[in-house]
């Protein structure tokens, strides 16, 4: 075999090895362009049905709250026991409690050591107190300074021996009005006398402003009744309804669309997408109130421009 023969032979390995390399590294570069040409192509249409809801204006504010609320002292020295459990409620002058002790104030009803303490209004009994009850009042959130006043700390404490003369429950008028300092971010479009709603825990409550606060930002509402849990936990968060719901037909936001000027939806009519102009009554950056739309229509929540006529997929 001469050297020259062998030198051809291979030259032609290495040249079919090149085009070998080079036919595979199109294949895969032409198959990248494809997938990324799937990953960088529309997605295709998703669907949700359109339901039976409600739009909700609501923000969390914080809340601290005021009532009527009458301590209880204790007459003399001794141990206290209760005739009620938290928020039973007494009318005025009934027996709430007795003191079992020596040492009775004079002109204080008593049989033996057992010495009586009568409601000194018509309310709800709560033994726990936190030195608040004089302070915190509608008075107090109407007139004082907001800002000192806010400031102090209580520290709910529950006895069981007093000292003459000492606070140990109190009686807390269900009857009247709660009243509330809500903080707030703006005191934008609020007016002494407008009305306010909160929600507090899932119950709604409503008020009307009868103070507004520059430091602390806020406002005092006094609501049209009670406001049961308002004594157990002075401060607590709620939800402002700072404009009326709206229930109706509901879909997510991101459904909408704009399409020759008009908003409205993609819907399916005849297997395929059709662009829908339809009134949005109420929205709130999350859902939308849709007038004329059934409840259970699919709508499509990712639209786009081209999807008019586009056909259905089945799955």
């Amino acid at each position: 075999m001469s050297k020259s023969g062998a030198a051809e032979r291979g030259k032609r390995r290495i040249g079919s090895r090149v085009l070998g390399f080079t036919v595979f590294f199109i294949a895969v570069a032409l198959s990248g362009f494809g997938l990324a040409r799937e990953a960088w192509g529309p997605a295709p249409p998703q669907y949700v049905r359109a339901y039976t809801g409600t739009v909700r204006h609501e923000k969390q504010v914080s809340v601290v709250f005021a009532n009527l609320e009458y301590p209880l002292r204790a007459p003399a020295d001794g141990r206290v026991e209760f005739k009620g459990p938290d928020g039973e409620r007494f009318r005025r002058w009934e027996v709430v409690a007795t003191i079992s002790g020596q040492g009775a104030a004079p002109g204080v009803s008593g049989a033996g050591t057992a010495i009586q303490v009568q409601a000194p209004h018509g309310g709800l009994l709560y033994r726990t107190v936190d030195g608040l009850e004089s302070l915190y009042t509608p008075d107090g959130f109407l007139n004082m300074d907001l800002a000192k006043l806010l400031a102090l700390q209580g520290k709910p404490t529950q006895v069981q021996e007093v000292k003459a003369g000492e606070v140990f429950g109190k009686i807390v008028d269900n009857l009247s009005p709660s009243y509330a300092f809500v903080k707030l971010s703006s005191l934008d479009g609020l007016t002494l006398g407008k009305r306010f709603r909160l929600i507090i825990r899932g119950q709604r409550e409503d008020g009307t402003i009868v103070r507004k606060s520059a430091a602390p930002l806020g406002v005092v509402v006094r609501f049209d009744n009670f406001v049961n849990g308002s004594v157990r936990a002075r401060q607590q968060t709620a939800q402002w309804e700072f404009r009326p719901a709206t229930a109706g037909t509901v879909v997510p936001e991101r459904a909408l669309w704009q399409e020759g000027g008009k908003e409205g939806l993609f819907v399916i009519k005849g297997g395929v997408l059709h662009f829908q102009p339809m009134p949005v009554t109420d929205e709130n950056g999350v859902v939308a109130s849709i007038k004329g739309l059934a409840a259970g229509t699919p709508v499509v929540i990712n639209p786009r421009s081209g999807l008019e006529g586009e056909a259905v997929l089945k799955n």
